[in-house]
């Protein structure tokens, strides 16, 4: 009887090494595996910088011979437009080099960093809102201000089936009285320091 109790208890302190092994493994793994998706992430964020950048390079090739290094500066904004689970990028350049007098020119890429749609006379914020046209969300952009500086009415900027882009020139869209509705995100609010990145 003593004998079996001792083989008993043996056995149990086996299985409680083995067990406590096993979750130090796992641990360690957890711990591990952790690690790597936190080093992951800055590397998304300058490769993602990297491919705008490249970008801006091709799309402005015949420009950069006038532009100076304080030029070749821009700001972006990640948004997922129409829900399907892939990132497009709104890209402005940091520049009068790239501005009017009526607002500057911004840039939306694909998830492939391609040109989506070019918007000229375009002046910040631009509002991403929760209602949608062909899928896509719509853009709101603040236009004429009173004398008190407040906001008098605003231009929407609404998906075109046809052309599979957005409008390019808000300046011959209507405006409209009605302020934006669920707005989802803003981006460049007035105000907010941005991250600045070269190409």
């Amino acid at each position: 009887m003593r004998r079996n109790y001792s083989h008993f208890l043996t056995v149990l302190l086996l299985c409680c090494g083995c067990a406590g092994q096993s979750k130090q493994e796992q641990n360690a793994s957890t711990v591990q595996e952790d690690s790597l998706q936190a080093v992951a992430t800055p590397v998304e964020a300058d490769s993602t910088a990297k491919h705008i950048g490249t970008f801006l390079t091709k799309e402005l090739q015949a420009d950069l011979p006038a532009m100076t290094t304080e030029d070749r500066r821009f700001s972006f904004y990640a948004v997922d437009l129409n829900g399907d689970g892939n990132t497009e990028y709104l890209v402005k350049p940091e520049s009068r080099y790239f501005c009017g007098t009526g607002g500057c020119t911004f840039f939306l890429l694909d998830s492939n960093y391609s040109l989506h749609t070019k918007f000229t006379v375009t002046t910040p914020p631009i509002y991403v809102v929760a209602h949608k046209t062909n899928s896509w969300h719509d853009l709101a952009l603040e236009a004429d201000r009173d004398e008190s500086g407040k906001v008098k009415n605003y231009i929407y900027l609404s998906y075109q089936q046809d052309g599979r882009r957005y409008p390019g020139n808000p300046s011959l869209i209507s405006k409209s009285e009605t302020a934006p509705e669920g707005i989802i995100s803003t981006c460049w609010p007035s105000g907010e320091q941005q991250t600045m990145h070269s190409f």
